[in-house]
C-alpha cells in the first residue's frame, strides 16, 4: 500500500455497532468498510446516498494491483464483502444486517458506486451522542485482523480509560472462538492478542496494556488499560508516523521501530493520571486568563 489514500479521513461511529456487534471480516474487508465510513457525512446526513470511490484508490485499500485486467478479481473482493452480513443487539432484539445495499461499476470509467444498507444509518447517520472518531490512517498500516477489531473497541472506551472483559467473550468478540486452538491461553495470546496489541501501539494513536485476572486458578479476565498518546509525546507520535511509511512501503516487519520502552497496565495508568491533571492545569490558567480579560 502507499500513502496515495487521503490521510486525514475520519471513521465516526456508533459506540453499540462495535460494542453490540458480531461479525467476521477479513483485515481488508474491514479497511473497505473503514474507508467508506469516512466517505459519509456521518452528523448530517439523514439517508445513505451512493458513494462514489475512485477504482484505484478502492484497489489499493483492497490490496489489488491497478489494471484493467483485474476488473474481475475487484469484482469478485466486493461480492464477497456485499455477502457479509452481521448480528447487532439492538436492546430488545438481535438483528441480522448487511454492510453493503448495493454496488454499481460503471463501464469504461473508473469509478464505483457503492450504497451502505439502510438498516446501518442508526449506527453510522445523524450520530449525536455515544459515538467515537478516529483517523483512518491510524489502522491502514495493520495487517493482523484482530488489531483492528481491538483497537475500535479500546477506541470506543477511550474515555474510561480501562476495559474489562471476559476472555471467553473478547474472542467471540474479536472472532477467535471458533479457533479450537485459542481454547489454549498461551496461542491466544501469542497469535490474536500480542500480535494486536504490537501493532495497535506501533501503528496508532493509542497506547495500550493488559493484565489478566485468574478465577479458580484459570485465567478468566483480561483488563486492559489505554491512553491516547497523540497530543501527548512527539517524539512517540513520529515514531509511529515512520511505522506507518514503513508499513505502507511494505518494507520488511524487522525494519519496524520498536518503542524504547513497552508500556505496563501501571505506566499507562500513570501515563493517564499526568494527562488528566495537566488538563487541569490548562483549564484553570485559561480560566484565570478569562477573568483577567474580563478586568483589563
Amino acid at each position: 500500500m502507499t500513502t496515495r489514500i487521503e490521510k486525514k479521513l475520519s471513521v465516526v461511529k456508533h459506540n453499540d455497532i462495535v460494542q453490540k456487534a458480531r461479525y467476521q471480516l477479513d483485515v481488508v474487508q474491514q479497511k473497505t468498510i473503514l474507508y467508506l465510513i469516512s466517505k459519509i457525512d456521518s452528523v448530517n446526513d439523514e439517508h445513505f446516498a451512493p458513494i462514489t470511490v475512485d477504482t484505484k484508490d478502492l484497489c489499493e485499500i483492497m490490496g489489488i494491483e491497478y489494471c484493467g485486467k483485474n476488473l474481475e478479481t475487484l469484482k469478485e473482493a466486493l461480492k464477497k464483502l456485499s455477502d457479509k452480513s452481521l448480528w447487532v443487539d439492538t436492546g430488545d432484539q438481535i438483528r441480522l444486517m448487511r454492510w453493503l445495499q448495493r454496488v454499481d461499476i460503471k463501464k469504461g470509467e473508473r469509478k464505483v458506486k457503492i450504497q451502505f444498507d439502510e438498516l446501518m444509518s442508526p449506527y453510522l447517520l445523524k450520530i449525536k451522542n455515544r459515538f467515537f472518531q478516529y483517523e483512518l490512517i491510524n489502522v491502514l498500516a495493520m495487517k493482523c485482523k484482530y488489531s483492528i477489531r481491538l483497537y475500535e473497541m479500546l477506541k470506543s472506551r477511550e474515555a474510561m480509560g480501562s476495559w474489562t472483559v471476559e476472555l471467553d467473550e473478547f474472542k467471540k468478540i474479536v472472532g477467535a472462538d471458533e479457533q479450537k486452538a485459542y481454547e489454549k491461553y498461551f496461542l491466544f495470546r501469542q497469535r490474536v492478542l500480542d500480535p494486536a496489541i504490537i501493532e495497535i501501539c506501533n501503528y496508532s494513536d493509542l497506547t495500550v496494556s493488559y493484565r489478566t485476572k485468574r478465577e479458580d486458578r484459570k485465567i478468566k479476565w483480561i483488563i486492559f488499560e489505554m491512553v491516547d498518546i497523540s497530543d501527548e509525546d512527539w517524539t512517540e507520535g513520529r515514531r509511529r508516523d515512520i511505522n506507518r511509511e514503513i508499513a505502507f512501503k511494505n518494507i520488511s516487519v524487522p525494519e519496524v521501530v520498536p518503542p524504547k520502552k513497552i508500556p505496563t497496565t501501571e505506566d499507562i495508568v500513570v501515563i493517564r493520571k499526568n494527562k488528566l491533571k495537566r488538563r487541569e492545569q490548562e483549564k484553570h490558567l485559561e480560566r484565570g486568563f478569562s477573568c483577567s480579560s474580563k478586568v483589563l
